[in-house]
């Protein structure tokens, strides 16, 4: 303490900047600016990615970082095709170990969600009482696909 007293007297200590309100509203803006900035890069990269994954090109035309309307309408207009190797009955889908985890939750959410409010699926949850409720949330998710 006596130390800092010495250079302050001594005149060695420099002040420092304190930005006002109106600055730091400013800072914290372009800050926000740039993460969004950087997100939307990242956004459109994957985008490219996935249609380069399945084999598609961006035209000439269209392949620029600025997205124009048309390029957009572009993507709009893809037709998806997708091979489930299953030969001519439809893909099942269902909640399974190897779905998207972020998509597992969702799905479960949306179970917990129908089971509330859902008569039907109140009555199909206590039918299962005395199982791990967890499991009969999942049997419900399964239900929702059916």
């Amino acid at each position: 303490m006596q130390n800092l007293a010495k250079q302050l007297h001594s005149g060695q200590l420099k002040g420092i900047f304190i930005p006002d309100e109106a600055q730091d509203l400013l800072k914290s803006l372009l800050r926000q600016r740039a993460e969004t900035a950087k997100q939307l890069r990242a956004i459109k990269s994957n985008i490219k990615a996935l249609l380069l994954y399945h084999g598609m090109e961006v035209p000439k035309e269209f392949d620029s970082p600025n997205w124009s309307k048309a390029f957009i309408q572009w993507l709009m207009n893809i037709k998806w095709t997708h091979q489930n190797g299953i030969q001519g009955g439809p893909k099942k889908s269902g909640v399974t170990p190897r779905c998207k985890g972020l998509l597992r939750s969702y799905i479960i959410e949306s179970a917990w969600v129908a089971f509330r409010l859902d008569p039907e699926m109140q009555t199909y949850y206590r039918k299962h009482i005395g199982r791990n409720p967890k499991s009969i949330i999942v049997k419900i998710a399964r239900k929702l696909f059916e």
